[in-house]
């Protein structure tokens, strides 16, 4: 029972931080739009669609070049900047930390130190006013519009209380915050021009932005999607498994090992240990064993099977 107690006080504690928070947050104002952004969002996908016009006269280098610039920026975001540096799954030596970082710049999504912090405090406050994509805004917000919009004020103080020591005592990583990946990107940007040739200078403006138009929103839509669908709190199995298609060098979200991160919480129970049901674990079926409901289960559902609920009194007595 202590346990249960434990983790029952804390969830009051966390609800009650939420209520604390004014409703005045969200409203949206035309100050809080960042502009730039939005022209930037803008110009890209208009470029992008003049792009495919330009297909046609592609040279097979150019294919080539678009081919290798949207796997590169995407394993720079996926197995760079979140798997490495934000999640730390896995030790990297410098070499392949540097050549991590070169691709996390073609991506064009932010540097490496603040693209981290965000998606730490979205994953330790996961749907309140500090998460920087809360899906409780919108599907459009939790997938894009958090990009044209100013910060609320929750995620700029809880992410100025995270423990990014990690992050500072990487000197790739604060090499990048100090040049900015904007040089970066022109220098790559010149290198696709002196590649392509001067024959093929046509399509090479439209092809930089086409990569950008799929790298750029590929993780913005997983989050987004899943973190809309969660809300729903559906039990269909299959609409989940459009998530995972069409990512390249990700992973499904919120699936984590064991004690990996007990601050989760389950959106149907509202308690700790355990959270939302991922489309692929064998145990999807199997009971809560805090909230008996079917949809969502143990963390220890790893070992393909779910933690079965304690005894209960009347169990304890019969085995006495």
């Amino acid at each position: 029972m202590a346990p249960i107690s434990s983790t029952v006080t804390q969830t009051e504690t966390i609800e009650s931080e939420k209520t604390k928070i004014p409703d005045n947050g969200r409203k949206r104002s035309e100050g809080q739009i960042i502009w730039l952004n939005v022209y930037f969002m803008m110009v890209l996908h208009l470029v992008a669609i003049y792009g495919i016009y330009l297909i046609p006269g592609a040279k097979p280098r150019t294919w080539f070049w678009t081919w290798l610039m949207y796997y590169t920026g995407g394993l720079g975001i996926t197995v760079g900047v979140h798997r490495l540096w934000t999640h730390r799954s896995y030790k990297a030596s410098w070499p392949l930390r540097l050549a991590l970082m070169c691709m996390n710049c073609i991506a064009s999504q932010k540097d490496i130190f603040e693209w981290a912090r965000d998606h730490r405090v979205h994953h330790k406050y996961s749907e309140t006013d500090a998460d920087p994509h809360n899906a409780t805004r919108g599907f459009f917000f939790s997938h894009v519009g958090w990009l044209l919009v100013k910060k609320h004020p929750d995620v700029i103080a809880k992410g100025k209380q995270l423990d990014l020591s990690d992050l500072y005592e990487d000197k790739i990583v604060m090499f990048q915050q100090d040049i900015t990946s904007s040089s970066v990107h022109f220098s790559m940007s010149s290198c696709q021009l002196w590649f392509l040739g001067t024959s093929g200078m046509k399509v090479s403006g439209t092809d930089f932005s086409f990569v950008l138009h799929f790298v750029t929103p590929s993780p913005l839509t997983q989050h987004g999607q899943v973190n809309w669908i969660k809300q729903q709190k559906f039990q269909n199995k299959g609409r989940g498994q459009s998530v995972k298609k069409g990512k390249k060098g990700g992973q499904s979200h919120k699936t984590q090992k064991p004690g990996a991160d007990q601050s989760q919480r389950c959106f149907k129970c509202n308690r700790f240990g355990h959270f939302a049901r991922d489309p692929c674990c064998p145990a999807r079926d199997k009971e809560c064993e805090k909230c008996g409901t079917h949809g969502h289960f143990a963390v220890c559902c790893w070992k393909r099977e779910a933690t079965k609920p304690p005894p209960s009194d009347n169990q304890g007595k019969l085995s006495g």
